[in-house]
């Protein structure tokens, strides 16, 4: 029997403080404005935050990001600042938290709305640190502050949910940046294939539209369609599968590791479905950076090593040649039989 699988971490998505990052939240901090997680009787200070910025510049490598905001700290607007030392990242912020304590100055102590290219940024930064819960958790903080969040941010957040586990929460967020309106109840849906297509039927849910996706959605299609395969629905696997052929998104490894396991748990319809152009294409796509690369090898090579290459090469299949005619069994002659 299907069961409906609500997990914490769908809780930080939907709901809002649960699994927060550490950000210095002061206790007073009980009302919004807008779309800024700051109390309307705060007073604001820019001075930590100018502070921090300081020190975080000095310290950091002299890149050309580095100098170009260098040269602009003084006159670009505060959140700028702010969103332009996460975008660049390592380099200038040093690690996803002292990314949080940058953002809780900007927010809570300096009064200012920072946009959701900064949260994109900052989320990016604690999901290349493993920090998937604390990653989820920002978007939780976004939501609180009334902001939508961008595709970056919804692909970013479906990684951090699929690292944790929790193909549900990828499921509702991938329908959200698609932009479908379908029942999110079956979205929730894990169970065996023929009890999930029972809900359908029970309940009217409208169909996923994923034509509002494009190319750079290929990696969120991917970790969708792996959320279908563990929840065992196979009619979103066959869309997400058709979306992948009209966009020409290759499947990966554990795409088809993915529909294997659904195979096997009764529902065979996708992995049957699958041509011979999607392997050929998956094959093409897999090998296709190291063809690359043998190539631009043999680019760099002098002209007398490259022509020392082929030689070896030629030798090499003319003594293969010689080795299969001397083991080859002795042409017999028609006319011998004439002539004993």
């Amino acid at each position: 029997m299907a069961v409906l699988a609500f997990t914490a971490a769908v809780g930080a998505i939907l709901n809002t403080p649960n699994g927060f990052p550490h950000i210095h939240t002061a206790p007073q901090l009980i009302r919004y404005r807008g779309a800024s997680c700051v109390a309307d009787p705060m007073p604001t200070d820019t001075t930590e935050l100018y502070a921090t910025l300081d020190r975080l510049l000095r310290r950091a490598e002299r890149s050309s990001s580095v100098r170009a905001l260098s040269k602009q700290w003084l006159t670009m607007p505060p959140e700028q600042l702010v969103e332009s030392a996460l975008i660049i990242g390592t380099t200038l912020v040093g690690s996803f938290s002292q990314g949080c304590e940058l953002l809780g100055q900007a927010e809570e102590y300096a009064g200012l709305n920072l946009s959701p290219k900064a949260y994109a940024a900052l989320m990016r930064l604690g999901q290349a640190e493993g920090r998937s819960q604390d990653v989820l958790g920002l978007l939780g903080r976004l939501r609180a502050c009334g902001v939508e969040a961008s595709p970056l941010i919804l692909r970013t957040a479906m990684v951090a949910a699929a690292d944790l586990g929790d193909w549900g929460a990828v499921s509702r967020l991938f329908n959200e940046l698609a932009g479908s309106d379908s029942c999110l109840e079956a979205l929730e849906l894990i169970g065996s294939p023929a009890a999930i297509e029972d809900f359908r039927r029970s309940v009217s849910t409208g169909d996923t539209d994923l034509t509002k996706l494009t190319r750079q959605d290929a990696d969120a299609i991917r970790l969708a369609l792996r959320a279908y395969c563990s929840r065992g629905d196979s009619l979103l696997v066959g869309k997400a599968l058709d979306r992948m052929r009209e966009l020409g998104c290759p499947l990966n490894t554990q795409s088809y590791l993915s529909l294997m396991k659904l195979a096997r748990s009764g529902s065979e319809g996708p992995l049957r479905a699958l041509r011979v152009g999607d392997l050929r294409f998956s094959a093409t796509t897999a090998f296709e950076p190291y063809i690359f690369e043998l190539r631009n090898a043999m680019t760099s090579l002098a002209r007398a090593d490259r022509e020392l290459i082929s030689l070896i090469a030629i030798a090499a299949i003319v003594c293969v040649g010689l080795h299969l005619l001397g083991h080859s069994e002795p042409t017999v002659d028609p006319l011998d039989q004439f002539f004993p």
